[in-house]
């Protein structure tokens, strides 16, 4: 599945602001911002138009893009008529201990069915699991109806006679002042990352010592799927806890790349990762990084 993620402090700025918008965001990971929010224009006033060649409008005011390490903004305009505004959104990598409310975007296949439930929360990260957040649906999909099962965490699509191969909506959600964004992609056919039933899904904890005045530019390189078994699939390798001291991110969805927190750091360095793909495989293992 592919992973999106929103993330971010929302705050209403004025038109005239001098401080620009800031989100949360993961290297790597797709991110929607709610440009009602970070422009305090509406869509009914004016029309959002992308500058960052990286990014995309979905809808009419969501925005989309994937950051990278090189990263740093995201540029769009609001224009009336011929009369535009340019906004700068400011991206901040999360690299702390703290846990983070993050959605990620759902892709489920329809097969022959005319409908699917689908629960966008199985893959998001809530910190608190005891309290179910409010889904709304703020992009309706195009091809077919959508509805928030009332006391769940699904949604219920249903094809219309002109569905062909894809659909998309946008959900939301809200929880003590906290609102987030996501896509879900809803294709048609059957799923062909399926693992096989006769494959047994396996992940492991890493335990590496390393001697840090051998290590070069202050980082180190992790494969943790080199000893499990995820049966030939696409599963995705996400993090879920970051480390106590440092910062982590992924890449090429196998590679781990720690950045010591200081030159001839010592001690010992835990994070958490998950293997995921949707209805297949959810498991967690630890590295443990320990520096002597």
């Amino acid at each position: 599945m592919q992973s999106i993620c929103l993330s971010g402090k929302e705050e209403d700025l004025p038109l005239d602001a001098e401080e620009p918008f800031t989100t949360e965001v993961v290297l790597g990971q797709p991110t929607i911002v709610d440009l009602h929010t970070t422009s305090g224009r509406t869509a009914e006033e004016v029309s959002f138009q992308t500058v960052s060649p990286e990014a995309e409008i979905v809808g009419d005011h969501f925005l989309l893009f994937t950051p990278q390490a090189s990263t740093e903004t995201v540029v769009y305009k609001a224009c009336e008529q011929e009369d535009c505004q340019s906004y700068t959104i400011h991206l901040r990598n999360v690299d702390n201990t703290d846990c983070k409310v993050f959605v990620v975007p759902d892709t489920v296949f329809t097969g022959d069915a005319s409908e699917v439930l689908i629960d966008v929360l199985k893959n998001d990260i809530l910190c608190d699991n005891d309290q179910r957040p409010k889904i709304d649906i703020v992009l309706p999909p195009v091809r077919g109806t959508a509805s928030v099962v009332e006391g769940t965490s699904e949604i219920l699509y249903v094809k219309n006679a002109d569905f062909d191969q894809a659909d998309r909506l946008v959900y939301r959600i809200q929880r003590k002042g906290i609102k987030r964004f996501a896509l879900v992609y809803i294709l048609a056919g059957e799923d062909p990352r399926v693992v096989d039933p006769a494959c047994e899904v396996r992940v492991e904890d890493d335990y590496i010592t390393l001697v840090s005045d051998t290590i070069s530019n202050g980082m180190v390189t992790v494969t943790p799927l080199l000893n499990d078994n995820i049966c030939n699939t696409s599963a995705e390798l996400q993090i879920v806890r970051q480390p106590n001291v440092g910062k982590v991110t992924i890449h090429n969805n196998q590679f781990v790349d720690y950045v010591l927190p200081r030159e001839g750091f010592q001690g010992e360095v835990s994070l958490q990762y998950r293997v995921y793909q949707p209805n297949e495989i959810n498991e967690e293992a630890s590295i443990i990084l320990d520096f002597n």
